[in-house]
């Protein structure tokens, strides 16, 4: 992605008081993309992805991508470093986000805004609900979870979390730090094939 396309996408999102813009990436930023994901070290990559990747793994993934189908944002920093990524793998029922940020960079908000920009496109496709799967030992992933009040259950070791973005109460982008209450949330239609998973990211 070019400097003038980062600030053209940013300029409406920091008018709004957007500290961190989440902008949209098409398949042109393949390579910024692979940069992110490959600087994640061997526990950031189980997390991310529910395994410890090596790069070649990680370069499949991400040329498994399909930009027509689902979305990805991210984020920048004045350096023009991709230091946060939101992949949004697309089902007619679900959007199944993946959430990572780089070690630097945590606890800023940038979580917060992926999280937040990924409802707003989900909302757009008209699907029913937003979801993240991240492993039980994932305690940012925990916290931001509820901070966007998605109800969370969990099953072996993982954990969901889910957002029904039909309901009223769902109101996305949200502030608050209360969770929602508990409730079945597994889908029986999985897009974990995508591998969606989401690190330590807030």
């Amino acid at each position: 992605m070019t400097r003038s396309r980062i600030r053209k996408q940013a300029a409406p999102l920091q008018r709004g008081k957007d500290r961190w813009p989440a902008i949209e990436l098409s398949r042109r930023d393949r390579r910024a993309i692979a940069r992110h994901f490959l600087a994640l070290d061997r526990e950031d990559r189980r997390l991310r992805f529910g395994t410890p990747s090596s790069d070649d793994w990680i370069r499949s993934y991400l040329e498994g991508i399909d930009f027509g189908r689902d979305s990805v944002f991210g984020v920048f920093d004045k350096a023009w470093q991709l230091i946060g990524v939101a992949h949004l793998g697309r089902t007619p029922e679900a959007v199944e986000i993946g959430l990572s940020v780089l070690p630097a960079h945590r606890n800023l908000g940038i979580g917060s805004s992926l999280v937040e920009r990924a409802g707003l496109r989900a909302r757009s496709w008209g699907v029913r609900r937003l979801i993240v799967r991240f492993a039980g030992d994932n305690g940012a992933m925990k916290h931001l979870a509820a901070k966007h009040g998605l109800a969370l259950e969990y099953d072996r070791g993982d954990v969901l979390g889910a957002l029904d973005l039909r309901s009223s109460a769902a109101a996305l982008p949200r502030r608050t730090g209360t969770a929602a209450p508990r409730q079945n949330v597994w889908p029986t239609s999985s897009t974990s094939g995508r591998m969606c998973r989401s690190p330590e990211a807030s």
